[in-house]
């Protein structure tokens, strides 16, 4: 696996250009020092582009930089290169009633939705069980969850579009104009990009796509508490000694059973290890007391144990701005 690192080397100052019958534009360059921290590999625009977006043509960059070209030369070793970026700003000037969609600020909506979820714990966070303390199924709870909405504007189909293909999570953090939004608390399903459109900046015509991002958001994140529970227990493996020899008995999977030793024919609950909850008990005398392991009949609330389901793929939402 080859891994390089970007370093800034040098930025200039933003000096204003005047190009015949156009407004002054400000402009910089930077140069980035390029280094290969595992072995000797190739390195062109197009590599560079694809690792770093933010120095890639024809990217705006969320500070309203505008990437105009990207060069790189390489030194005595292929281990290190300078890469040379020319910006230009275009999105400083801009405001939400801007003509031109690429100079506008990244402007978000929300309204308030709400989903349908299996309901296995009260508003305590205490599980749902009928009198006999079997899990309640089939009850649905109504959550209220927030919708974030809004629409950026492109000039280059992102390299890690395809990442985002499918049911994901936000990773880490992301700030929604101001509102902080903890790791896997946010949900997005799938992307859109819109049609290729033309806009004119300073006599020069840019294409761009609409790429609308609608994120949601759930308080409690997006990963499902289940009952851990089932119809079959886990024996996990053990050594016994027989005749001074040591043998190991592989793990293996038993049917769960009732009081009376019969199979059970609906799910029970299971402890953290995937055994049948049991107890003990006297079946002695106070003065001769003889404990038995029996299967418990009547669970305690503590006796419930609960699985995560993770089902979404944790990516960084941050690279959706850039």
């Amino acid at each position: 696996m080859t891994i390089w690192r970007k370093e800034l080397a040098h930025g200039t100052d933003a000096e204003l250009s005047a190009p015949e019958s156009a407004q002054p534009q400000a402009r910089r360059k930077e140069l980035w020092n390029l280094i290969c921290l595992v072995r000797e590999a190739d390195m062109n625009e197009t590599i560079a582009a694809n690792l770093w977006p933010d120095i890639a043509p024809g990217r705006l960059r969320s500070d309203g930089w505008y990437v105009e070209r990207l060069s790189i030369k390489s030194n005595s070793s292929s281990e290190h290169c300078i890469a040379t970026v020319d910006i230009v700003a275009l999105g400083k000037s801009g405001g939400r009633r801007d003509p031109n969609p690429l100079r506008r600020p990244l402007s978000w909506s929300m309204t308030t939705d709400y989903i349908e979820v299996p309901a296995e714990v009260d508003r305590d966070q205490k599980p749902l069980v009928n009198a006999a303390f079997d899990p309640l199924i089939g009850v649905i709870n109504y959550e209220s969850i927030l919708v974030w909405s809004t629409t950026r504007f492109i000039t280059k189909t992102p390299s890690w579009l395809k990442d985002f293909a499918e049911k994901c999570t936000n990773e880490t953090a992301f700030v929604i104009d101001g509102f902080e939004c903890e790791p896997e608390t946010l949900k997005m399903e799938g992307l859109e990009l819109g049609e290729i459109d033309y806009t004119t900046i300073d006599e020069k015509e840019i294409a761009f796509r609409p790429m609308p991002l609608k994120l949601s958001y759930r308080k409690k994140g997006w990963i499902e508490k289940k009952i851990n529970q089932g119809v079959t227990e886990y024996i996990p493996p053990q050594n016994q000694i027989f005749a001074t020899n040591l043998y190991q008995i592989p793990a293996s999977r038993r049917p769960c059973v009732d009081s009376s030793g019969k199979p059970v024919a609906k799910p029970v609950p299971l402890t953290k290890e995937g055994r049948q909850i049991r107890e003990t008990v006297n079946v002695g005398t106070k003065e001769s007391p003889l404990l038995e392991s029996r299967i418990k009949e009547k669970l305690d609330i503590k006796d419930i144990n609960f699985i995560d389901v993770k089902l979404l793929k944790k990516l960084d939402f941050n690279l959706l701005l850039t």
